[in-house]
């Protein structure tokens, strides 16, 4: 039997330009990692400096938040908005949706009362005080004030004209 030989060439150069690009992404991913190492350094360095804070001089987080409010404010809505797939976004969006859900609704025509309806438009005098009202199709807060303070009989009373 003889032997056949392969008819794929081996090209020395596309291997050792393949392996230089590796190379130069294994050192990018190195730099990347020392960098991230870096940062977690610094993060535990904070989180130090916090319990430090709160041991000696009573501040905790809540009221390095509460003092910082607005800047964090500031980066949510100028930064954090921008970056749409935040899992800290998707959390705030879910908190505020579920707080709306538990504040009282505001019920509609339960506003301050207008027992003025009922009366004719026209002028209204107070007898005492001779202070004159003029209803139109709304009675002026004034006049339904005197309906509750005397009445909406007497009121009617005080029609002046049309």
């Amino acid at each position: 039997m003889t032997q056949t030989h392969s008819a794929v060439r081996i090209d020395a150069l596309n291997i050792d330009a393949e392996i230089q690009k590796y190379e130069s992404e294994l050192e990018n991913l190195i730099r990347l990692k020392e960098t991230a190492m870096k940062k977690e350094a610094g993060f535990n360095a904070y989180m130090e400096y916090l319990a430090t804070l709160e041991r000696e001089y009573g501040i905790t987080e809540e009221d390095l938040f509460s003092r910082r409010s607005v800047k964090i404010g500031d980066w949510i809505t100028k930064t954090l908005v921008r970056q749409k797939q935040s899992a800290l976004l998707k959390r705030l969006a879910s908190f505020f949706e579920e707080y709306a859900k538990k504040q009282p609704k505001k019920v509609i025509g339960k506003g301050r009362p207008q027992p003025a309806k009922a009366l004719e438009p026209g002028v209204y005098r107070h007898p005492m005080s001779l202070e004159t009202v003029e209803k139109k199709t709304r009675a002026p807060k004034l006049l339904n004030t005197w309906i509750l303070e005397n009445g909406l009989e007497k009121v009617q009373s005080w029609r002046v004209s049309e």
